[in-house]
């Protein structure tokens, strides 16, 4: 059963968005990277336990490489330019974090060569956020980073 968490605070353009971003997005949507491609044909159509996911949202100031708005979940798959920007990564998560969204960091590798693992966990992610919905008055008080499976 799936619950209706009210309008989200990035209902319709969210803030921070404009027309720029939108196109980015748009043009992101067309060029994943494969373990990108690889998750998503896989999250895609309410594969994953009934969860709608959007590819390339546009949140805020940022752009999400997976978004499930009934989890109020981000999944980011990170490649090696990550490594590259921790502090940017950080600051994002962070914004994402104070607007009631969980962010979990997958690594290209991990999703790559576990996916059955990253799906699973995913999977109990979104399940415990909307259990969280169900029985508190939202889901920003558990807002909380997630790290993935661990790489093997």
């Amino acid at each position: 059963m799936r619950h209706d968490h009210g309008p989200s605070p990035f209902h319709g353009r969210a803030p921070g968005s404009d027309e720029a971003s939108r196109k980015r997005s748009r043009e992101l949507r067309q060029s994943l990277s494969p373990p990108e491609a690889y998750l998503w044909k896989n999250i895609k159509s309410r594969q994953l336990g009934g969860f709608q996911f959007n590819r390339q949202k546009p949140l805020g100031p940022y752009i999400a490489d997976f978004y499930c708005h009934e989890a109020r979940l981000v999944v980011e798959v990170d490649g090696k330019h990550h490594f590259n920007q921790v502090a940017y990564d950080a600051a994002r998560d962070a914004w994402l974090r104070e607007h009631g969204l969980e962010v979990v960091r997958l690594s290209a590798t991990l999703v790559w060569n576990n996916l059955f693992d990253v799906l699973r966990h995913l999977l109990g992610v979104l399940e415990r956020r909307v259990r969280e919905a169900g029985t508190s008055s939202g889901l920003e008080d558990s807002a909380t980073s997630s790290a993935g499976p661990e790489e093997e």
